[in-house]
């Protein structure tokens, strides 16, 4: 799979022609995923300006952290997506930070395709990357669902499902014609703690097969529906890093099986939602 990417550099001396690798930012076009890579800013230690430029790489990079929570299809405090606004660095800003492309590469994947550039064209210690978040993941959801329009109009986000006297809690549901085309969760499989994960996990699909044996409702804006037992469950999930990870997500996997809920990797999120938009459409 083709990826776009740009390079990341910081000039110690803005009038001279010497820059220094500090960074990689990828982005796949087709899910509107970001990935980026930057060096631990002890590098920048020993050059005049070490300050000025420890603080605009800092800078830089929480912009770049912002697109990377959210997706790089939305705007960050204007109209900017995330190619925007690195076209607008290339372009504009010869201060202490520069950025060249965009350019293109093959690869699995967006991480694989940010740890292969990290590695071939920048070098050094790498900087600790942000946590991934449930929050992250639900952001990232909702900026795919809203980018086909009947599936941005069918879905309502934040409503659980009412189970007899209990409630399922969902990310989001989409709803059409007074059809329930999917109740949707997210799971964090990168957290640390796995142990508050297998509690989460126990607590939702416990009731996830109370659903599948007497259906529930969705109530939202003075709106009653009905939630059939058949009804589509779906997991969008950050995949694991580390074995006590995948034993977990094992483990939820099984659950899933059981329940009939189906797994969507976060790199399958936005296939998904366009298969589900013409679902919508036809």
């Amino acid at each position: 799979m083709l990826f776009d990417y740009w390079t990341v550099s910081v000039v110690p001396d803005p009038m001279g022609i010497t820059s220094i690798g500090a960074g990689v930012v990828v982005v796949d076009p087709r899910s509107n995923e970001v990935r980026s890579r930057f060096r631990s800013r002890q590098f920048l230690r020993g050059f005049d300006k070490t300050g000025a430029l420890k603080a605009a790489l800092k800078d830089f990079t929480r912009q770049v952290e912002d697109f990377e929570e959210d997706g790089a299809v939305l705007d960050l405090g204007g109209n900017l997506t995330l190619p925007g606004y690195l076209s607008m660095v290339t372009d504009h800003w010869m201060n202490e930070v520069r950025v060249g492309g965009p350019a293109h590469m093959d690869a699995e994947s967006v991480d694989a395709a940010a740890e292969l550039l990290f590695t071939t064209l920048i070098g050094g210690t790498q900087a600790t990357p942000r946590q991934k978040t449930v929050k992250q993941l639900r952001k990232y959801v909702r900026a795919q669902y809203e980018q086909f329009p009947s599936l941005r109009d069918a879905s309502i986000f934040g409503v659980p499902a009412i189970i007899k006297d209990r409630e399922l809690d969902l990310n989001l549901s989409v709803v059409s014609d007074s059809q329930v085309f999917e109740l949707n969760q997210v799971f964090n499989f990168q957290a640390r703690d796995t142990t508050n994960i297998l509690n989460d996990v126990d607590r939702w699909t416990l009731k996830v097969d109370k659903l599948r044996a007497e259906g529930g409702v969705l109530d939202f804006d003075g709106v009653h529906i009905c939630v059939p037992p058949t009804v589509k469950v779906t997991a969008p999930v950050y995949l694991p890093e580390s074995t006590k990870q995948q034993d977990a997500f094992d483990k939820f996997k099984a659950f899933c099986k059981q329940a009939d809920i189906a797994v969507i990797p976060s790199q399958s999120i936005g296939e998904h939602a366009r298969e589900l938009d013409g679902q919508l459409a036809a």
